[in-house]
């Protein structure tokens, strides 16, 4: 039970009777027990990201990525905490392509139930693989955050891109 203050409550009774004498009155134990509160972060893409449904490795087609951040646990981060977020295109298969990490983003005025946005732009490397990608974002990357969850930090794209594969086309003029 959530009672607002920096630790949850919980009330339980344990009622005792020794199974001999029917008649006698039961043993009422109330315990509390306490748990500690953490902070929870996760991820959100909103649903008007504009992915384009095919791209050309290093093409210099620039993706911009709307991301939410939000903390639903009941603990508010430290003063000066910051974060990393990864952003990753990722495949069917499950290979990565890192695609951009912000560094030292502040989580520090994050309330419980409260939420930051941000916006970055990447783009998709010349050595990408050809494939099937979407793209994946990653709060608390590098999980510098104590978290009640640590498994709701990422968010991937509903819409996938067809990627292929770039070249560099070199021409020389000889004399």
């Amino acid at each position: 039970l959530y009672d607002g203050d920096d630790t949850s409550v919980a009330a339980f009774s344990v009622s005792a009777w020794d199974g001999e004498f029917a008649s006698s009155s039961p043993v009422t134990v109330n315990v509390n027990v306490s748990v500690p509160k953490f902070v929870d972060l996760t991820a959100s893409i909103s649903s008007n990201v504009r992915l384009p449904s095919s791209v050309i490795a290093g093409a210099g087609t620039r993706i911009r990525m709307p991301v939410t951040i939000s903390n639903i646990g009941g603990l508010t981060p430290a003063g000066n905490q910051r974060i990393d977020v990864r952003i990753l295109a990722r495949s069917g298969d499950g290979t990565e392509t890192l695609l951009h990490t912000a560094r030292d983003v502040s989580i520090s005025r994050l309330k419980p139930g409260g939420s930051l946005r941000h916006r970055w732009t990447v783009r998709l490397p010349l050595g990408m693989a050809a494939g099937t990608y979407r793209l994946v974002v990653q709060v608390d990357a590098a999980n510098d955050v104590s978290e009640s969850n640590e498994s709701n930090n990422e968010a991937v794209t509903t819409r996938t891109i067809a990627v292929e594969r770039g070249f560099i086309d070199l021409t020389g003029v000889f004399d």
